[in-house]
C-alpha cells in the first residue's frame, strides 16, 4: 500500500513543480479602466516572464526578436534596478512590463497609440505589474516629452524606434532636446533601431550636438555600413555641461 500511494504523490509534486514554467492563463477580472475592445491577434509567452502571457491587439505592431538585444540587458545586466525609467513607444508593454519585473522604481510609458496603451495596460493587468506603471498618449508627429511635467527627471530613457520610417534630422532634435531637460546628470538614454538610415541620423546628431554615442551590441560601425542586423542599440550620454537640468541642491 504505501508503494501504491506513493506514486500519485510524487507525479502531483512533478505537475505543480512544472507549473511556473507552463505559466497562467488566468486573465485579471473585468474592470472599468481597461479596454476590451480589441481583437486580439496572438498570445505570446516569454522566459524573461517565466511563461505567463502576452496579449498582443490588433492593430499593435509587434515583432519580438527586434526588443531581443534589450530586453537582454534588462534582465542580465539589470539596467533598470532602482531606477526611474522613461519609456516612448510602448507597443504591447513587454519592456516595461520586464523593467519593473527586474526592479525598476517605476516606469513611464509613453506612446502615440492609444490601442497599444490600452494592450501595455492590459498586459500590466495581467501580469499585476500596475503600481508602478504609469501610461501616456501624444498626438502622432509631436513631441513625446511634452506629456512630462517640467520637474520630471528619469535615470534612464528607452527609445524604440523600430518598425518606424526614416525619420527627419528635426524629428531627433526634439529628443534630444528632450532627454537634455528629463534625463538626469550622467545617466543614459538607450535608442532601438532596425533602419540604418534612423541610426545614421542619431549617429550624427549626437556626435554634432557633443552627446557620448556608444553602440551596445557586438557590432563594428564598419560593418553596419554594409550590413545591418535586425536591430541595434544605441547609448546616448549627455555631458553635463551641456544639460539644461540645475545642480541638484
Amino acid at each position: 500500500m504505501l508503494q501504491t500511494n506513493s506514486r500519485p504523490s510524487i507525479i502531483a509534486m512533478m505537475i505543480v513543480a512544472m507549473l511556473p514554467l507552463v505559466g497562467c492563463s488566468c486573465r485579471p477580472a473585468y474592470r472599468e479602466d481597461l479596454d476590451y475592445s480589441h481583437n486580439v491577434v496572438q498570445i505570446w509567452r516569454f522566459d524573461e516572464l517565466m511563461y505567463r502571457e502576452i496579449t498582443q491587439f490588433d492593430g499593435v505592431a509587434f515583432t519580438p526578436d527586434l526588443s531581443k538585444p534589450l530586453r537582454k540587458l534588462i534582465v542580465e545586466d539589470q539596467i533598470v534596478a532602482d531606477r526611474k525609467v522613461l519609456q516612448i513607444g510602448v507597443g504591447v508593454g513587454l519592456v516595461a512590463i520586464l523593467c519593473l519585473e527586474n526592479a525598476a522604481n517605476s516606469v513611464v510609458a509613453i506612446d502615440s497609440s492609444s490601442i497599444a496603451i490600452a494592450n501595455a495596460r492590459y498586459n500590466a493587468a495581467n501580469i499585476d505589474r500596475e503600481d508602478k506603471l504609469e501610461t501616456r498618449t501624444f498626438d502622432p508627429g509631436s513631441d513625446p516629452f511634452a506629456q512630462l511635467y517640467e520637474t520630471e527627471v528619469f535615470d534612464l530613457v528607452l527609445i524604440d524606434l523600430t518598425q518606424t520610417d526614416a525619420l527627419p534630422a528635426l524629428f531627433f532634435d526634439v529628443y534630444f532636446d528632450g532627454l537634455k531637460k528629463h534625463l538626469g546628470r550622467g545617466d543614459r538614454a538607450i535608442f532601438i533601431v532596425d533602419r540604418r538610415d534612423n541610426f545614421i541620423e542619431i549617429k550624427e546628431r549626437s556626435e554634432h550636438r557633443g552627446f557620448k554615442f556608444k553602440l551596445l551590441d557586438d557590432v563594428k560601425l564598419e560593418i553596419l555600413k554594409n550590413e545591418f542586423p535586425a536591430s541595434v542599440l544605441i547609448e546616448i550620454q549627455i555631458p553635463i555641461e551641456a544639460s539644461v537640468r540645475p545642480e541638484q541642491s
